[in-house]
């Protein structure tokens, strides 16, 4: 590593004297960003069934609340891992 630019704490640079990011962080970031994408498409599915559930009055009830309680459970597990892994990477001084 001769010549290769590093800050105080020995970190390497790489482009505009940024360091360079841990691999792992930066992974964290990115299923931050998918479980994101994944609970936002979630909650347009959900919103879709419960459109179409109300052309459907035949549907039990029961099913209909079976259905629509998965996706409650389906959100809330993405919005927990997000909180989770977002909670840990600014304990370590990144944002996601």
């Amino acid at each position: 590593m001769g010549n290769q630019r590093t800050d105080e704490m020995g970190c390497p640079y790489h482009g505009y004297g940024m360091p360079e990011p841990d691999p792992k962080l930066v992974g964290m970031s990115e299923e931050c960003d998918r479980l994101s994408d994944e609970k936002d498409k979630l909650v347009k599915e959900k919103k879709d069934c419960e459109d179409f559930f109300k052309e459907l009055h035949y549907l039990n009830n029961n099913t209909k609340e079976r259905i629509l309680s998965e996706y409650d459970d389906k959100i809330e597990n993405c919005s927990e891992l997000h909180r989770a892994i977002s909670e840990r990477l600014c304990e370590l001084g990144y944002s996601a």
